[in-house]
């Protein structure tokens, strides 16, 4: 698979809890661009359709945001256009597909787009950095090192800087005349 890093959007959401019916109340957006990483990140105020019963304490004690916060948060439908705008020509990337992909469809269901299939994250690690085992253990010694906030933003940046120290070991390996697969 031939992965283009430059066309991968890795996605998080906080959600209202973890049901099947729980809603998407924060989304982190985090790209490599150049030398770095760039992310964009809303709250989202849930919709009039969402069952607001399905709001958990639980939850909330992992996120730590506020429902009260969410009132004051962008629209749900008006955060789904801004995403379906930032997606186009992208392919998101997630460590948790099952969770994501059914939040995003949940979100984009808003504005009557349909939602593109998720990439596994580890599926995207080890493409970046075939033939290049030390370039795989970066980014997972990246994602060890980096705690998980459970906030969206900064956690789709930590997926994102995960292979992005993947591919500056494999590029410093390239530079000193390492060779990957023949």
């Amino acid at each position: 698979m031939e992965i283009r890093i430059n066309d991968l959007f890795y996605i998080d959401f906080e959600a209202s809890s973890l049901s099947r019916e729980s809603w998407p109340i924060e989304i982190g957006m985090a790209w490599i661009e150049g030398p770095g990483v760039q992310l964009w990140s809303t709250l989202i105020r849930p919709d009039v359709s969402w069952d607001l019963d399905d709001w958990s304490l639980r939850s909330a004690e992992v996120h730590n945001i506020p429902y009260d916060e969410l009132m004051a948060a962008p629209r749900a439908a008006d955060v789904a256009r801004e995403v379906r705008t930032r997606l186009l020509g992208k392919t998101p990337v997630s460590d948790n597909t099952e969770f994501e992909q059914r939040w995003m469809n949940k979100l984009l269901g808003l504005v009557d787009t349909p939602s593109p299939e998720f990439l596994d994250y580890d599926l995207i690690a080890h493409s970046a950095c075939h033939g290049f085992p030390e370039a795989l253990d970066r980014v997972y010694e990246r994602l060890e090192r980096t705690k998980t906030p459970h906030r969206a933003g900064k956690d789709a940046e930590r997926l994102a800087n995960g292979i992005l120290r993947g591919l500056q070991v494999k590029r410093e390996a390239q530079t000193l005349g390492v060779s990957g697969p023949a």
